[in-house]
């Protein structure tokens, strides 16, 4: 069976999240972000659904974490809150499959659920497909920064310095190895 994970503070959003899904997967629930990566490194879930406003850390700083040590899981934002800082930094950020308004309706928190299993690569077998995938992935976000189209129009493309500076703003890290490999995605 497959597993997913959810981290809220509030214990009545835990209970109706494990209500909706029960049957189809194995639920894990925590209010703590230390107890839900150790979740997801032993169990390794398909989907994390966080919400945004915790007492200890944002939803969008542990969605962070994760897409830095786990970028295959399907990450979920939920808020009670209208936070569109929030709403940009999960996307631009921690790559959210989605955002959710609390409380949900159901129906819409089942189908983004299955959705997200849909499109889940697991690690072990992540090899070649995960890492191109990754990799497009920052392509993708170089290609809609707006200061590398500019430097692309006008330099015939020679802008390995603000590629850099740019991924490092998208919050990837130079230590990834994948600044030449995007790059390259670009320019080809």
């Amino acid at each position: 069976m497959k597993s997913i994970l959810y981290i809220d503070d509030e214990d009545q959003a835990l209970k109706a999240f494990i209500r909706n899904f029960r049957r189809e997967y194995n639920v894990m629930t925590t209010t703590d972000a230390a107890e839900a990566m150790r979740l997801i490194a032993e169990h390794e879930p398909f989907c994390v659904v966080a919400d945004q406003r915790m007492p200890l850390v944002e939803g969008t700083t542990f969605l962070e974490m994760v897409a830095h040590k786990h970028p295959n899981i399907v990450r979920v934002l939920t808020s009670g809150y209208s936070d569109n800082e929030a709403i940009k930094k999960a996307i631009n950020r921690c790559g959210v499959f989605y955002y959710m308004d609390k409380p949900w309706d159901d129906a819409i928190l089942q189908s983004t659920i299955h959705q997200a299993e849909r499109i889940f690569v697991p690690d072990h077998s992540k090899s070649e497909f995960g890492n191109t995938l990754h990799e497009a992935d920052i392509a993708l976000r170089l290609m809609q920064e707006p200061r590398l189209k500019v430097c692309i129009s006008e330099n015939d493309g020679s802008c390995s310095n603000l590629v850099e500076s740019v991924l490092i703003d998208l919050g990837y890290t130079q230590e990834e190895g994948e600044i030449c490999r995007a790059w390259e995605t670009v320019k080809g």
